[in-house]
């Protein structure tokens, strides 16, 4: 109910697990729930998908990518949401089963697309370990693909049938690959995560068929740890961070040049609304920013949470849902 806060439903699942980094981070989930027709879809930290009725919270089906597929069992917790596409979810198990099935000739199942209806698999194809980042879908010249961000790599497959279209290295310390890349109106797809790994650019082009992949720039020092890049224009904008200070960066998509840098926030989740950002930090600080090349302007801001908040903001008309590990807030 509007303004209550009140339980509609709550439905309890088996999900066993304790993240790698300890007990003082919760064993999830990490990946972002998904109202998709009249199912929500959730990942668990554990790797069990379901798909709940979103009127009741009834189980219609569930899958467990570690026990019935050999996925990536992912230490700090599988995060990856499944990405709707027709009538199938698309999901990234990864796993040593299915580098040994392509090696054997088969089609390898790193990749799942299950049917959103009764949970049937699709099709299963590729071979690779996964990391947590989600995939996404773009368009490169008119044709579908699906862009997954990897432990060593980022790859391209066809949304149809989870054939490879391209793959070009992005290797990760630890694998711990997070963010989600960013794609521009140019065919510029933007990459980036912490561990020593940096930022990529890399440009797109597809005919008959064919996807060629160039790399404009790469960035070691330039690292977006898990919260999420936002372009506008000719720039991407994030909270460069991971062990050292964070900084606010402006970096130009096509040559990597960075307009600017600014310090006054812990490493952020960023949302565009209304042509300005909206800025979460992980020590709880919420703020309105513009972001242009000339400059970073803070408009508001004030502290809100009080525990380490890692979670993306999110915007329903003009109500915002933050939250931190202890509570969730509605302004």
């Amino acid at each position: 109910e509007e303004g209550s806060g009140k339980t509609l439903w709550e439905t309890p699942y088996a999900a066993p697990f304790r993240n790698a980094g300890g007990d003082a981070i919760a064993p999830g989930p990490y990946a972002m729930p998904q109202v998709v027709g009249d199912r929500i879809v959730m990942a668990s930290g554990a790797g069990r998908i379901l798909s709940l009725d979103k009127r009741t919270g009834r189980i219609v089906w569930q899958h467990d990518l570690y026990e019935e597929y050999s996925g990536t069992r992912l230490g700090f917790g599988y995060s990856c949401h499944p990405l709707p596409y027709k009538d199938t979810l698309i999901v990234l198990v990864g796993g040593r089963a299915g580098l040994l099935s392509r090696l054997t000739g088969g089609s390898g199942s790193a990749a799942i697309a299950f049917r959103q209806r009764d949970g049937a698999m699709a099709w299963q194809n590729l071979a690779f370990e996964n990391a947590h980042s989600s995939p996404m879908l773009i368009t490169v010249d008119g044709q579908p693909q699906v862009v997954a961000l990897l432990a060593e790599e980022v790859i391209g497959f066809s949304p149809e049938d989870g054939s490879e279209l391209w793959r070009h290295p992005h290797p990760t310390q630890y694998g711990l690959a997070i963010s989600t890349p960013v794609w521009g109106p140019d065919n510029i797809l933007f990459v980036s995560s912490a561990y020593g790994s940096g930022s990529r650019a890399l440009a797109l082009r597809q005919a008959g068929g064919k996807t060629t992949v160039r790399e404009l720039w790469t960035n070691p020092r330039l690292q977006l740890h898990f919260g999420t890049a936002i372009r506008i224009g000719d720039y991407v904008y994030l909270s460069d961070a991971y062990n050292g200070p964070a900084l606010m960066t402006a970096v130009h998509a096509k040559t990597g040049q960075t307009a600017w840098q600014r310090r006054g926030f812990a490493k952020a989740q960023l949302l565009l609304a209304d042509g300005k950002l909206i800025l979460l930090d992980e020590d709880g600080t919420l703020a309105i920013a513009t972001a242009t090349p000339q400059q970073f302007e803070v408009l508001a801001q004030a502290p809100l949470l009080d525990k380490t908040a890692w979670t993306p903001l999110t915007l329903v008309g003009t109500r915002l849902y933050v939250r931190d590990r202890k509570s969730i807030v509605a302004l």
